[in-house]
């Protein structure tokens, strides 16, 4: 279901304030796994493609929530970097 959907993801490990810089990454496949690894984590704000396509700065708005600066401009870069590959690759989600 949330294949080909768009989420933050962190870049780096977390620091002892327990952030890290954050960027964006596209959904390729699904796993579950009983041992959970408490170094990588998301927030779960998933964007599908197709709504990227038609409101980009609603979907950055949604995702930059509130992170650092450095994190902001990373997310406005990625999601360029994926709103010019979902239109060139026409990715869908039929889900969503």
């Amino acid at each position: 279901m949330l294949t080909n959907c768009f989420i933050n993801i962190p870049l780096s490990s977390y620091n002892k304030n327990n952030q890290a810089v954050i960027g964006v990454g596209r959904v390729i496949q699904m796993k579950y796994r009983a041992h959970t690894d408490t170094r990588l984590c998301v927030r779960g704000q998933f964007v599908p493609p197709e709504k990227l396509k038609k409101r980009f700065f609603s979907c950055y708005h949604y995702l930059k929530h509130d992170y650092g600066k450095l994190s902001k401009v990373n997310i406005l870069f990625d999601l360029y970097f994926w709103r010019r590959k979902v239109r060139k690759e026409n990715l869908t989600n039929h889900f969503f």
